[in-house]
């Protein structure tokens, strides 16, 4: 599946791409993902506000999509 992140310039103008990308991969939910991301933002020396949305798909069969 894929993995989509919003984030806030406290987030992404703090880390880098590659650290995003391993604590995006590193971590077992969305939830845990969000979390470690704001919390890597502010121990990095984060003074904005450090906000990180995860969203992460999975795999959906063709007919889930279709009306009932």
């Amino acid at each position: 599946g894929d993995t989509l992140l919003l984030s806030s310039d406290g987030v992404h103008q703090v880390l880098k791409h590659s650290a995003m990308r391993e604590l995006l991969g590193a971590a077992e939910t969305a939830q845990q993902a969000s979390e470690r991301l704001v919390e890597a933002a502010l121990a990095a020396g984060g003074r904005d506000n450090a906000t990180a949305l995860v969203i992460r798909v999975r795999g959906l069969d063709a007919g889930s999509l279709d009306d009932a």
